[in-house]
């Protein structure tokens, strides 16, 4: 069995679950789901927080594309829709406003954010960084300024940091050069508002600080690999990469530092959430090489080491890879990831609530097949363009779609009726005799019809 990274996306997963705890159940709400995409492979959250209500956003991906989920408390899809304009484009953080709007960011050909409201609709979406440029923003975080900070890795090998404002504009970005290699992996604002990243190169582990306006302040070496960075009351904690908790404090200084790895295997912390003060909840990927076996691990632990809870998710055909973590104010624990079964392409979303003690149901797990069927039509890319323009969309089954293209005046100027397979699809239009101007395309399929706007400069 191939060793995974923290850098790739898809480690595996498990449908038999193994309980380290006890079987008394309080009256919390606690249930395990698994979501398939429609071409069946590629599927995986990301990312989780609280919508609306009771309701929760999962940022996702299906198919190599960008997908958003809402569902209820029950785990019962409300709904979903592809977003992104980018061909192969990931979705890593959503992040609420404060104002029932949301932020998704993730990785794509460039840097980009969307802004989302809480049906779902794209407020707007913008891209920061040249075409081909591959970004991965690993976090990003709403600041105190009501500033949007992301930070992850440029072109496969430099370190990345960008700022936006909550209309998206870019107010500074940065491209960090760590010589051969270098990703930032975590992120948090300190007390006087500046921006602490923590990463890694080739030869060490950094802990950064820059002002809200970009300027570093200082870098430091320290003692352990940081995957995830969260604030104190005084100073920072950092979930290490080898299942590693330590705290340090404002400047980066280490106080403790604790780990639980399993020695006899290989094992990776996946994403690490603090609980309360002195409470934190991690998701750890193990392999063993001498059993050829793959677990998922959760821990929640206090601050001086003592594990309070585990649970362990088990099967040796499949594996699970926790990814996203939120906690609510009841003391639920949601997880994201994707199970992908060995030797198969077949990968699919998985959402997982436990209450306080990592208890939850060892059955019943629900395939809900078709959850990312739907038809959406997308904006074109480029817009504006010339002289051709790609219109994408999905549909739900095999079947024909008709394409219109409308000037300004309502008037009918192109008509195209094809035969296209289920999932993602797209049309090339060419507009070299038109004049520039506002033009819109309408697609229909079956008794669904939608329409979006686009733009041809000469």
């Amino acid at each position: 069995m191939t060793r995974r990274f923290f850098t790739i996306s898809k480690p595996l997963i498990v449908l038999f679950f193994l309980f380290l705890v006890g079987n008394i159940y309080s009256q919390n709400i606690t249930w395990f789901k698994v979501y398939d995409g429609p071409l069946h492979r590629d599927d995986g959250g990301n990312a989780i927080c609280k919508a609306d209500g009771n309701n929760f956003f999962i940022a996702a991906a299906a198919s190599n594309h960008a997908y958003l989920i809402k569902i209820n408390q029950y785990g019962d899809t409300i709904f979903t829709k592809r977003i992104g304009n980018l061909i192969d484009q990931n979705t890593f953080s959503i992040i609420p406003d404060g104002n029932n709007n949301f932020y998704l960011t993730g990785d794509g050909s460039r840097a980009f954010v969307i802004k989302i409201n809480t049906n779902g609709d794209v407020i707007w979406e913008k891209y920061y960084t040249p075409v081909n440029n591959y970004v991965l923003n690993w976090e990003s975080k709403l600041f105190s300024d009501n500033c949007l900070v992301s930070c992850g890795q440029f072109g496969g090998s430099k370190g990345y940091i960008q700022k936006i404002d909550s209309e998206g504009n870019l107010l500074w970005n940065k491209i960090v050069d760590g010589g051969f290699y270098r990703s930032y992996l975590g992120l948090e604002e300190d007390a006087n508002g500046n921006i602490v990243v923590t990463g890694r190169d080739i030869a060490s582990s950094h802990f950064s600080k820059y002002s809200a306006n970009g300027v570093l302040i200082y870098e430091k070496n320290i003692a352990t690999v940081p995957v995830k960075l969260r604030r104190a009351a005084e100073g920072f904690t950092i979930g290490g990469f080898d299942s590693e908790f330590a705290r340090t404090d404002t400047a980066g200084n280490i106080l403790s530092r604790k780990s639980f790895i399993d020695t006899s295997r290989e094992e990776e912390l996946r994403n690490f959430q603090m609980i309360d003060e002195n409470k934190f909840v991690m998701s750890i990927f193990s392999y063993s090489k001498v059993s050829d076996t793959v677990l998922a691990k959760i821990i929640i632990a206090d601050t001086s080491g003592t594990v309070l809870n585990s649970k362990i998710l088990f099967n040796i055909d499949n594996y699970i890879l926790l990814k996203g973590i939120h906690i609510t104010p009841g003391g639920d624990i949601l997880f994201t990831g994707f199970r992908e079964i060995e030797n198969s392409t077949m990968e699919d979303i998985i959402i997982l609530r436990t209450n306080q003690y990592l208890e939850g149901p060892t059955s019943g797990i629900n395939h809900n097949l078709s959850f990312l069927n739907d038809f959406q039509l997308y904006q074109n890319y480029p817009n504006p363009f010339n002289p051709s323009t790609l219109i994408k969309f999905s549909i739900p089954k095999n079947g024909f779609a008709m394409l219109k293209i409308y000037n300004s005046l309502g008037k009918e100027i192109y008509f195209s009726t094809k035969y296209f397979l289920s999932g993602a699809n797209q049309i090339e239009y060419s507009a070299e005799n038109l004049s520039s101007g506002i033009y819109f395309y309408a697609l229909q399929f079956g008794n669904n019809i939608q329409t979006r706007k686009m733009i041809f400069v000469k």
